[in-house]
């Protein structure tokens, strides 16, 4: 019952979008045979991959709104796009930021064409990139002066002293891009705030036809611990998905790391569908999120490309493997 009531003062106030949804609503929970699940998997985010359509645009849109330095720009490997299973990508120019904290995050663009935008139909896969921000409600003129688009926000995620606050908007490319500020004790998975103005991304959203078969994959498959599943009414994300305002979308967030990352996995009702994919390519969009392993040689799931060393940043020579979770979304391991 007290679950029902937090979860019914969340929505009364009009939240519209869940990043975080974490937050004071849910409580973590384990399962009884928690002995015998599998050892975490995903230790960190340490890589985001974003498809653009011109990258001396998106770079220079990205670099004035995050203050994200560039380490490395150039064409993509093939040794990287062999480990990936994605040769159609190899040549495709490219820029690596880094945020320039403790904490190594890095965000990757490139110009493929294939970009995403957020809108009807929506697409199944890595629906949404959320980064921590010290100040939203100092960030957003300055979002809104610039080559990304407000559609939500700033707003607190729930009632509460402390609470995370969040600007929703669409990216250069029309990628659904959030940015949140997380006060130290102010969410159930106890995240840790934004060490500068802008800082890495601690919240991929993927999107899929079936909560319950995400659940198993990150929770049964990947031996990540769950937050309980809950319910959000998110009018702008319903219609897109072609559906009333006041549809449910059923929503659960799996930990990564310890209090560093966390995923959001969104079942979406209505038109939503697989995204379009040509042989050999990045899926569009946001293609692909990274994260630190142990051990490439144990891997729940089967790879896309026997794991390889790679050699350009931000691997350097750190072995990389691909795996594909079931809404299609793309998960590069990379072994630290």
């Amino acid at each position: 019952m007290a679950f029902a009531l937090r979860l019914l003062c969340c929505l009364s106030v009009g939240i519209m979008q869940p990043p975080l949804l974490l937050c004071a609503v849910a409580t973590i929970t384990l399962r009884n045979n928690k002995a015998r699940m599998p050892k975490r998997l995903l230790q960190n985010i340490r890589t985001v991959i974003h498809n653009v359509a011109d990258l001396n645009r998106s770079k220079q849109a990205w670099a004035d709104i995050t203050g994200f330095s560039i380490i490395d720009e150039g064409t993509l490997p093939e040794s990287l796009c062999a480990a990936w299973n994605a040769p159609a990508a190899a040549g495709s120019p490219y820029v690596l930021f880094a945020t320039g904290n403790k904490e190594p995050f890095h965000l990757r663009l490139v110009e493929t064409g294939n970009t995403l935008p957020f809108g009807s139909p929506m697409h199944y896969g890595w629906m949404a990139n959320e980064l921590l921000a010290e100040d939203v409600d100092e960030l957003t003129p300055r979002l809104h002066d610039s080559e990304f688009t407000v559609i939500g926000g700033p707003h607190d995620l729930f009632p509460r002293a402390k609470a995370p606050r969040a600007v929703q908007t669409t990216g250069p490319d029309g990628e659904l891009v959030y940015f949140t500020r997380i006060i130290a004790g102010g969410t159930v998975n106890a995240l840790k705030p934004a060490e500068s103005y802008v800082d890495r991304s601690f919240n991929l959203i993927a999107a899929g036809p079936d909560i319950e078969l995400m659940r198993q994959f990150y929770e049964d498959t990947l031996g990540q611990r769950m937050n309980a599943p809950i319910v959000f009414r998110i009018p702008y994300l319903a219609a897109a998905c072609g559906v009333t305002p006041d549809t449910p979308f059923h929503i659960q967030v799996a930990k990564i790391g310890t209090r560093r990352s966390i995923i959001e996995l969104d079942q979406l009702p209505g038109n939503a569908s697989p995204r379009p994919q040509g042989d050999g390519e990045l899926p569009p969009g946001i293609a692909m999120v990274g994260f630190n392993v142990s051990d490439l040689d144990a891997l729940p799931v089967a790879p896309r490309a026997a794991p390889a060393a790679v050699d350009c940043a931000p691997y350097n020579g750190a072995r990389v493997a691909v795996i594909e979770g079931p809404a299609g979304e793309w998960l590069e391991l990379i072994e630290e």
